[in-house]
């Protein structure tokens, strides 16, 4: 391997730590909300404001800062998402009241905008020839499974006693050896010139391509759906359907999908895109149907083998619609594409999963449940639709996804 094939690797790896890190860093305060109220008084209403400036810092940032690294290269914003995490860690480890907590928030929305485009996009970037399935499953899975990560090791660090600042000492420290590491990084996009520097608009999704979005976008919110049900729901679920209210238990719900999520892309990646793309809505349109049984008849192993074989779907399915507009675009478009694929999947998510937790005292968890699934699985069969339907498209200008 030759020095810049080498160091080439080396920005890969630490881009790709970068992005589960920073979500990281937004899923470990989740478990830590309960203390919060009790300890400092917070209201429920401190909670949920808290949640809503966290989504509307990252969809700022996605929206009016996600072409950034177009003009300050993708080095310089990974760099930033990595010290707003870090920033958003020490006001997590030091929360004493309602302010602290929504300066936290808003810092670690900060850093998840970046992720999910800068950051993204030089995973992206940096993708070896023939692996860019690879690529789209880090820069696709990194977001939700670094954020599951982190709830998931915060609960069973809750569990066995250790102190609210051990979690956001440790991602801090990760956050802060990857940008060590990004000083000896590769830079793929550099700097523009001061022109160039401005916030814009950056739902810059090409025309020619309208259609595979959309489509594409109808079977991301969908995978991510069941993700933020589970991150809501999972310990209501656990308790309420399968009657044990056991925290590693119900961390292992979020785990059961979000783990094996990381193993959808690589298993399809050598069937291309569209078929891979199919074969991954197969899985998950399956498994959560069978996710839907499950809870009416109380099956643990059923629900636990429904999880696994939507968490190969969803990964699958979000790599490999990925991957087919990836390979539809320029590297100029790369930023703005990803941006607005991340932005309509993260709002088309906070919505439904919003008004799960708000319909679950009026109708039932039962209920809800058999609603958000049958939601999941509309969606996913849109997708599929689209991605069968036959059209014909124009080929991206200077093509390089591959």
């Amino acid at each position: 391997m030759s020095d810049a094939s080498g160091r080439r690797t080396f920005s890969f790896i630490v881009a790709s730590v970068s992005v589960v890190s920073v979500s990281f860093g937004s899923g470990a305060p989740v478990p830590f909300f309960p203390l919060y109220e009790q300890a400092y008084g917070i209201p429920p209403a401190g909670l949920t404001g808290g949640y809503a400036l966290y989504i509307l810092s990252a969809a700022a940032v996605l929206l009016f800062a996600g072409r950034l690294s177009d003009s300050l290269g993708r080095k310089s914003v990974t760099m930033f998402g990595l010290l707003f995490s870090i920033a958003g860690c020490a006001c997590f480890a030091v929360v004493d009241g309602l302010a602290s907590l929504l300066l936290a928030r808003v810092l670690t929305g900060c850093a998840v905008g970046l992720s999910m485009s800068g950051i993204a996009s030089y995973v992206i970037d940096l993708h070896r020839p023939g692996r860019l399935t690879l690529a789209a499953t880090i820069a696709g899975a990194g977001t939700p499974f670094g954020t599951a990560l982190g709830a998931i090791t915060a609960g069973l660090l809750i569990e066995w006693g250790a102190a609210p600042q051990v979690p956001f000492i440790g991602i801090a420290t990760v956050n802060a050896l990857a940008l060590i590491g990004l000083i000896f990084a590769v830079e793929t996009r550099p700097p523009g010139s001061r022109a160039a520097l401005r916030l814009e608009f950056a739902l810059a999704v090409p025309t020619r391509i309208r259609f595979a979005f959309i489509t594409a976008c109808a079977g991301f919110v969908a995978t991510w759906i069941l993700g933020g049900m589970y991150q809501s729901l999972g310990p209501t679920i656990t308790a309420t359907s399968f009657y044990d209210d056991d925290r590693i238990l119900a961390a292992s719900v979020l785990a059961s999908v979000v783990g094996t999520s990381v193993f959808g892309g690589p298993l399809t990646a050598r069937f291309r895109a569209r078929t891979a793309t199919i074969i991954g809505l197969a899985m998950f349109v399956v498994g959560v149907g069978s996710i839907a049984l499950a809870a009416h008849v109380h099956s643990l192993a059923l629900f636990f083998g429904a999880n696994f074989l939507s968490g190969l779907g969803f990964g699958a399915t979000f790599a490999a619609g990925l991957r087919a507009l990836l390979e539809r675009i320029s590297a100029d478009e790369r930023a703005g594409v990803i941006s607005a694929v991340y932005l309509v999947s993260y709002v088309g998510t906070a919505i439904p999963t919003f008004f799960a937790g708000v319909l679950v005292p009026q109708l039932g968890l039962t209920a809800v449940l058999d609603l958000t699934c049958a939601l999941i699985i509309l969606l996913a069969v849109l997708c599929l639709v689209g991605t069968i339907w036959p059209r014909r498209e124009r080929p991206a200008p200077n093509h390089d996804a591959n």
